[in-house]
């Protein structure tokens, strides 16, 4: 009887280590999987940066390539790029530095003078309408060297990261 009853007993502590060693390998293989979907999404997150990048020297181009004539039309053009380029770097701090435990300094440092570069241009679009004729050149200049600043600091930020 106390045999039987023994047999029972490991019976059931083994169908519970089973059961506990199933539990820490769903547990594991979950975290692992978690890990790296995070790792994806950052990932990404950084591909888009870096075609950002790109899009901005582009666009930098464009702007100082652009004639009086094509004020307006680019106008319209860099002001849903600057909406674009608003999103993506709340996205990058979202996607990226608000998953961090610890943000180093640098790259806080370089998130936020992207942010200070990207408030200069959204200005630039502000004062857009009042550039004349006689002023485009050198207008077109600073918000083409603005772009190119912003574009800089967003490297910085990719390289630090």
């Amino acid at each position: 009887m106390k045999t039987m009853k023994m047999k029972t007993n490991n019976r059931g502590l083994l169908s519970l280590s089973k059961t506990f060693f199933a539990l820490f390998l769903i547990i594991t293989v979950s975290a692992c999987n978690y890990q790296q979907t995070e790792q994806k999404e950052t990932s990404e997150v950084k591909e888009e940066m870096q075609e950002l990048k790109e899009e901005t020297r582009e666009l930098a181009q464009e702007i100082r390539e652009s004639t009086f004539e094509q004020k307006e039309e680019t106008k319209s053009k860099v002001e849903n790029r600057l909406e674009e380029l608003g999103e993506e770097l709340e996205d990058y701090k979202v996607e990226v530095l608000d998953k961090m435990e610890e943000v180093p300094e640098e790259i806080r440092s370089s998130y936020d003078e992207a942010e200070e570069k990207l408030a200069e241009l959204n200005a630039d679009m502000e004062e857009w309408g009042d550039a004349s004729e006689e002023n485009w050149e050198e207008f077109k200049i600073k918000v083409s060297d603005n772009f190119r600043d912003f574009q800089d600091k967003l490297e910085e930020l990719l390289d630090k990261k």
